[in-house]
């Protein structure tokens, strides 16, 4: 591994070849933290049945037909240094519960946040960091 001095005239690091070998390390290391973040957001979203009254309910949205739940997906962004996780575009309810709001008509409906995607991420944080501190230390070597 070797990083070149130079570039313009008061002299700059040079990193494209050092990232371009890192980027498949890690891309894999956020595939890994995807999948791991995907489930427990998933897991978040598998609790009691759906009820009328959400006030007295599970912290985390229930379970009416799964469609939240199952919309759940990760993805690294292209250039595979980013990573999306959570619900697809199709489930337009997916972000009222994550952060509560007025919903249904004229806005009557005050649905509290049941957030599913924050704990989940809170729980896992510092398992995605150490998975890319790993891959960027694996590569180093």
């Amino acid at each position: 591994m070797s990083v070149s001095i130079g570039g313009d005239k008061r002299g700059s690091i040079i990193l494209p070849r050092i990232l371009g070998g890192m980027k498949p390390a890690i891309r894999r290391a956020l595939i890994k933290s995807g999948a791991q973040l995907e489930g427990q957001i998933k897991k978040h979203l598998s609790g009691p049945s759906h009820t009328l009254f959400p006030g007295n309910a599970n912290p985390f949205p229930g379970v009416y037909h799964g469609k939240l739940r199952s919309s759940i997906t990760h993805r690294v962004v292209k250039g595979g240094t980013g990573l999306i996780v959570g619900p697809g575009r199709s489930v337009k309810y997916a972000r009222i519960h994550e952060v509560g709001g007025d919903a249904g008509r004229g806005g009557r409906t005050q649905i509290p946040a049941r957030p599913y995607i924050k704990p989940a991420w809170q729980k896992l944080r510092k398992t995605v960091i150490r998975n890319i501190k790993m891959a960027i230390l694996r590569f180093a070597k």
